[in-house]
């Protein structure tokens, strides 16, 4: 199917970061450690991935965890992954719904939602909301196309890696060895 897929979410070899700029020297990256805990939780269950996706979506994951909302966001991925984000568009976000990339490299998850999706945590002043390690990443509808257009670049054979795609408020950076993954 080209234009639609009722694929809530898949394996991925992706991670994210909190990306702390340095106002006064913006070439100055710092990690938080926030969204780096270790502890077990519901992403290590892989039997029932749609039934997470929408928990998170619908309320969170359990663990006492409180809901964080990062200002900007670095995230990382394989080319393979990468190729799947503009499915992610057509199929999922355009019509309305989640979609959800749950790392095989550590316990993290990438859910990208637009402002159609319900019971987010996200906003346009806060795009980002993250549960432990679980991101909740806003894409406006209006920004759709941008990030279509710039993610469907990463179809063609002649990538150079690592390549980076730059967005008002997040960068994926798409790796070849997904041992830079798991840092």
């Amino acid at each position: 199917a080209k234009e639609g897929s009722n694929l809530c979410g898949m394996a991925a070899f992706i991670t994210w970061v909190e990306d702390i700029k340095d106002e006064n020297n913006p070439g100055q990256n710092e990690d938080s450690n926030d969204n780096q805990i270790n502890s077990r939780n519901a992403l290590t269950d892989w039997n029932d991935l749609s039934s997470q996706c929408d928990k998170v979506i619908n309320g969170g994951l359990s663990g006492g965890k409180s809901m964080t909302y990062p200002k900007r966001v670095e995230l990382a991925c394989n080319l393979e992954t990468a190729r799947y984000l503009p499915l992610c568009v057509l199929g999922r976000l355009k019509h309305g719904y989640h979609f959800t990339l749950k790392s095989v490299v550590k316990d993290t998850a990438v859910t990208f939602v637009t402002e159609k999706v319900g019971g987010t945590h996200v906003s346009a002043d806060q795009p980002f909301a993250a549960q432990g390690d679980w991101l909740q990443l806003l894409i406006q509808s209006s920004d759709l196309e941008n990030f279509y257009s710039k993610v469907s670049c990463l179809d063609g054979d002649n990538i150079n890696l690592p390549f980076k795609l730059h967005f008002p408020r997040f960068t994926i950076t798409v790796v070849q060895d997904v041992e830079q993954l798991k840092s």
